[in-house]
């Protein structure tokens, strides 16, 4: 349900709505509404590579990653709702609001992830993420439908106040959503006490430098945050070109745009939970191989399709694709993932997928600006080859060996400090 309620943020406002309102008419110029919308975005991905790991370990140690998921959620909605205050000219203002809430939206994501591991058997993985990532994209088409009816010849210089009410209801909609999990999620293990003069801040950065000390213990899930690198260029550059791709190489009209949306979210649904069950019966590495060729032979037919009904079948495909690459990625990582670092775990998760976004958008930009969009697509298709190579290097088997390995040795300390805490050592 998380999933679910969270998505309502990623489509109205990272995607359709207020980034449109935003660089339109909160910049009155989309030169540089671009130039802000871009440093916004790229402000918050920084303090999420800085921070995320950090605070998963903090929240780990203290055993309150439902307290600091809470936190986070609430923050991003409350954010989100007072971007219904930013009016045409207000740049900083919208520009403040944005980070603040699109930072705590990306830290809530990997500390909900971070729970899968408690939640699901080995064997369940696949099916538990796709389940979650399936509803997120039911989640994402719910948050814009409810806002449609309000959107309809919104964009006006007369109508911006109907734009900017769509704040609230995405507000509102992740808000109302995200109760179950405030309710029926439970916290796993004990309250960790600090030691006599520590901080958590300083517990945090410990932590992290104990597991990168350790890699080599977690070899298996190292190679594969490499790999998912590699996969998160590509799937970064397909989330925020392809409705440009669409329009401007293929033919689209923009009315047909949001209709793109609705199909692809909905085919991302379902692809991901189909391929859910299919990870937990076949493996998840053997998933991800044939989700990976999958795409490579798509982008393939993309470079070659010029009739916009071709392009609607490979649109859905892209669409069940990228639910399933995701959904498999979380499921391996949780897998993988020793469960007393979880938060930590998936706060490394989160900086991969930042660091691809941070790789890929500029260089497919400024391909696409050489070359053009066409031939810049089977440049996407290279970095899907080279994480299906470094696939070949990670043994999801051996990685969950590890990761219980890893407890036995070092989750064992963590339960000391635990009961010396307690007896007031």
């Amino acid at each position: 349900m998380f999933d679910f309620a969270n998505s309502a943020y990623t489509t109205n406002i990272t995607t359709v709505i207020f980034s449109i309102y935003f660089i339109n008419k909160v910049c009155e110029g989309e030169s540089v509404g671009n130039f802000y919308w871009g440093l916004g975005g790229s402000f918050s991905n920084i303090l999420i590579i800085l921070t995320a790991p950090t605070l998963g370990a903090i929240a780990d140690f203290s055993r309150c990653r439902k307290k600091f998921l809470t936190i986070t959620c609430l923050t991003c909605v409350v954010t989100t709702a007072l971007l219904f205050f930013v009016q045409p000219g207000m740049i900083l203002f919208g520009l403040f609001l944005f980070v603040i809430s699109n930072y705590f939206f990306q830290i809530s994501e990997s500390l909900c992830s971070s729970f899968l591991p408690n939640l699901a058997e080995p064997e369940e993985l696949g099916k538990i993420s796709g389940f979650g990532w399936g509803l997120g994209y039911l989640g994402g088409v719910t948050g814009l439908l409810l806002c449609k009816p309000i959107l309809d010849g919104a964009f006006g210089d007369d109508t911006i106040l109907n734009v900017r009410l769509t704040n609230l209801v995405t507000a509102g909609l992740f808000l109302v959503a995200a109760v179950p999990t405030f309710l029926f999620l439970k916290e796993h293990g004990s309250i960790s006490e600090k030691p006599p003069g520590a901080s958590y801040i300083g517990i945090g950065f410990s932590r992290v430098k104990e597991t990168l000390t350790h890699l080599r213990s977690l070899y298996d899930l190292s190679v594969f945050l490499g790999v998912f690198t590699l996969m998160c260029v590509s799937l970064t550059i397909i989330i925020a070109f392809s409705a440009p791709f669409a329009e401007n190489v293929i033919g689209f009209e923009t009315s047909d745009l949001m209709i793109l949306f609705i199909v692809s979210n909905l085919s991302g649904a379902i692809g991901a939970i189909a391929f859910g069950f299919i990870q937990d019966r076949i493996g998840i590495r053997k998933s991800l191989q044939i989700l990976l060729v999958i795409w490579v032979l798509t982008l393939t037919a993309v470079y070659f399709t010029k009739e916009i009904q071709i392009f609607w079948v490979l649109a859905a495909i892209m669409g069940a694709g990228l639910g399933s690459l995701q959904s498999a990625g979380r499921g391996m990582v949780a897998l993988m993932a020793p469960k007393s670092k979880s938060g930590e775990i998936f706060g490394f998760w989160s900086l991969t997928y930042k660091l691809g976004g941070i790789v890929g958008l500029p260089l497919y930009g400024f391909l696409a600006y050489k070359i053009g969009h066409r031939p810049s697509m089977l440049f996407v298709a290279g970095f899907f080859v080279l994480a299906l190579i470094g696939l070949r290097w990670v043994d999801e088997k051996r990685g969950h060996e590890a990761a219980l390995d890893f407890e036995r040795k070092f989750g064992a300390t963590n339960a000391s400090v635990e009961t010396s805490s307690d007896s007031g050592v």
